[in-house]
């Protein structure tokens, strides 16, 4: 274990859904912001939350990832308008 996202009895749900730009990024639940997008570069200070998509325990549920000409593409849910195309790009 690298880091430990839900401490206590809680289990984070980790989900490993690819790697980027030499990271592995994965879905993961720590109790206070649901289910979000994190990265990890295999330290306990590079793994992080990348993005609070739904505010909240509200869970964006990021899926699908897909790598394409240097960007980071994914499907991830917002409450109002639902599953929807997300990019991201460090």
């Amino acid at each position: 274990m690298v880091k430990d996202i839900n401490p206590g009895s809680g289990n984070s749900g980790f989900v490993a859904l690819g790697i980027y730009n030499g990271k592995l990024y994965f879905k993961a639940n720590d109790g206070v912001h649901g289910t979000e997008l994190w990265r990890t570069d295999g330290t306990l200070l590079g793994t992080e939350l990348v993005a609070d998509i739904n505010p909240g325990l509200n869970s964006s549920n990021p899926s699908k990832f897909t790598v394409i000409a240097g960007k980071l593409y994914f499907i991830a849910v917002k409450v109002l308008s639902g599953a929807e195309p997300w990019v991201y790009s460090e």
